[in-house]
């Protein structure tokens, strides 16, 4: 099974646009960091989005990195995203890809890790990074 970490972000935009369950169609598995899971469940989170958080789906799994890189100048959430995809050897970290300067970090970050990005999707700012992967070959994405 290949596992996929995620950023809160795109889980936050795809539960908001009734979407969630394409991460499902796409990957057996998704692991979110405690950080990322307590931040969907924040008080500022949109309800619908709180609701998904405290109700996790069977194929959506937290799970903390046992190491983390303090070195990694990112929110704390992002930090913990990229340390536990690697300790997984993680196919895909999917991250907000917005220009803000300390998304950009993170995304240099992932790329310095050997992630390739593969691009927005829908219209949206959503991105992802992906390692050489065949169930991630080009011709099996969504177009985007």
């Amino acid at each position: 099974m290949s596992a996929v970490v995620s950023d809160p972000s795109p889980l936050h935009y795809l539960v908001e646009w009734e979407a969630i369950e394409i991460l499902a169609a796409l990957f057996q598995e998704i692991l979110i960091p405690p950080t990322v899971h307590r931040e969907l469940q924040h008080q500022k989170t949109p309800p619908r989005v709180r609701a998904w958080a405290n109700s996790l789906p069977a194929w959506v799994k937290v799970q903390a990195p046992s190491v983390l890189d303090n070195f990694l100048n990112v929110d704390e959430g992002e930090k913990e995203a990229i340390c536990l995809a690697l300790e997984v050897n993680a196919v895909a970290i999917l991250m907000d890809d917005s220009q803000r300067p300390r998304r950009s970090r993170a995304l240099r970050i992932a790329r310095s890790r050997h992630y390739r990005f593969t691009g927005r999707g829908g219209g949206t700012r959503l991105g992802g990074f992906y390692r050489h992967h065949p169930a991630l070959a080009t011709d099996q994405r969504p177009a985007g």
